[in-house]
């Protein structure tokens, strides 16, 4: 594929594949930009978006581990806190 023009487009704001395989884009200012995709590279596409989304999973879950773990310690260490009070 060669790419003979670059356009700054603005945010995608919904998108759609239609009934001819077309990728139909609406952007936020309201106008549309249709591209023609074979097979093969919405194949390629799919393969690198599934990745990309199985990235930002592991980032999203590895954060959220680490706030459980933080929350979890600082309740230990409030109730260990607690029980030496208790005991004192």
């Amino acid at each position: 594929m060669k790419i003979t023009r670059k356009i700054e487009a603005g945010r995608v704001t919904s998108f759609w594949i239609s009934y001819n395989g077309n990728w139909e884009f609406t952007l936020e200012d309201g106008s549309e930009v249709t591209c023609k995709v074979s097979e093969e590279v919405l194949r390629d596409v799919a393969k690198a978006l599934n990745k990309e989304i199985g990235k930002q999973d592991e980032k999203a879950m590895e954060a959220a581990r680490e706030k459980v773990v933080a929350q979890l310690e600082a309740e230990a260490a409030d109730a260990a806190e607690e029980l030496q009070d208790e005991v004192i």
